[in-house]
């Protein structure tokens, strides 16, 4: 695991006032600070700084060591002389214990979920979260990584059951079929939206070429000149062959390589 070794700076002179090393996040995250530093964030606000990135462990300490020593006489919240950490650590059982009782106790997760939200008022800090978790959620390892937990986890018959249960138990509830309709209805209320479904196929009307994105949206332009309202799922039959037209037309499903090249 690579280390880095970080400083934060009082945002309204820059002067240090911790020197840190981590992984991930750690540089970002408020969680685990001491009192001390809790008090100058909240009066001079912070800046992050990397010293040094890529690491190993020891030698992220020994940086540390010598920041530390540099910036001492600047009013660091430290508490020590840096090089200590738990990283690798194994809890004894008694500590895990204690750890659960206190992360499940009701007044750590009031609070928790206080400063939650807190944090989830600020509309900016929202948006940074939204395109943060997108960007996370889109990268192929962790798609990869979802995917293999789903699998082994609905891979089990007792899960499956579980779930078909608790699926039915939900939809018994006329208010809960209502929202999910109207959800269902919101991710296709625009032609643009149900031509980029993933699952959408394109197709083409063979007498006289128009290619659609849908049948769905092939079926409004039948209803827009038939007068009537059409249904999709003809069209969809011809498509695969198992009738020969759909109100009077011939159709097609295009396939990736004529799509690729319109």
């Amino acid at each position: 695991m690579d280390f880095f070794v970080y400083l934060h700076r009082r945002a309204s002179n820059g002067k240090v006032f911790y020197i840190g090393k981590g992984t991930r996040y750690r540089h970002k995250s408020k969680w685990n600070r001491s009192q001390h530093w809790q008090n100058i964030v909240n009066k001079h606000g912070y800046t992050i700084e990397i010293v040094q990135s890529g690491m190993k462990e020891w030698w992220a300490f020994e940086l540390e060591r010598d920041l530390i020593l540099k910036y001492k006489d600047d009013g660091l919240c430290n508490r020590t002389d840096g090089g200590e950490g738990a990283s690798g650590a194994i809890a004894s059982d008694e500590t895990k214990q204690k750890y659960k009782e206190r992360r499940w106790s009701t007044a750590w997760r009031q609070n928790l979920s206080q400063k939650l939200k807190l944090r989830f008022a600020d509309p900016k800090f929202r948006e940074a979260h939204r395109q943060n978790k997108f960007l996370v959620m889109n990268r192929p390892e962790v798609k990869d990584k979802l995917r293999a937990a789903m699998i082994k986890h609905f891979a089990n018959p007792e899960v499956r059951k579980l779930n078909a249960l608790k699926t039915k138990q939900y939809f018994s509830d006329p208010k809960n079929v209502e929202h999910a309709r109207q959800k269902a209805l919101a991710r296709f209320d625009t032609s643009e939206k149900r031509a980029s479904h993933a699952q959408a196929k394109s197709l083409i009307c063979l007498d006289n070429g128009m290619v659609f994105g849908t049948t769905t949206l092939a079926a409004e332009w039948v209803t827009s000149w038939r007068g009537a309202k059409a249904d999709n799922s003809q069209i969809a039959r011809a498509c695969r062959g198992k009738s020969v037209m759909a109100y009077g037309l011939r159709w097609k499903y295009l396939q990736p390589a004529m799509e690729s090249g319109a």
